[in-house]
């Protein structure tokens, strides 16, 4: 099976970076199903302190908003932060509230990248 890459280069003072993105990576990493209610908001809230971007699909109105719940909207962000991440060290972990599982947790509305 032949992997295939994106290429993302970000210009900075002093050079630029490339990070990889596998556009086939089968992972993703979602709000453990033993978590508590406090742990995945407390999860939520720093993912959403660090890059807003993270968040703004669980937003409302927005694709990934539905369904309203804590655990969905963990699952989207903490995905989105460790996807966008884990490159450079980050882990889905989250003080215990995420897990990585090979299934995709996409909807009809909401696809995780």
């Amino acid at each position: 099976m032949i992997s295939m890459f994106f290429y993302l280069m970000v210009s900075s003072v002093g050079g630029t970076k490339i990070h990889l993105i596998e556009k086939d990576d089968k992972s993703w990493c979602v709000a453990n199903d033993n978590a508590s209610d406090g742990a995945l908001q407390n999860g939520i809230d720093w993912v959403c302190s660090q890059d807003a971007s993270d968040c703004s699909t669980i937003q409302d109105g927005q694709t990934c908003y539905i369904p309203n719940t804590l655990k969905n909207h963990a699952s989207v962000a903490f995905n989105n932060h460790w996807k966008k991440n884990k490159g450079n060290g980050a882990t889905c972990d989250f003080n215990s509230a995420a897990k990585i599982t090979n299934t995709d947790p996409s909807s009809a509305s909401c696809q995780y990248v």
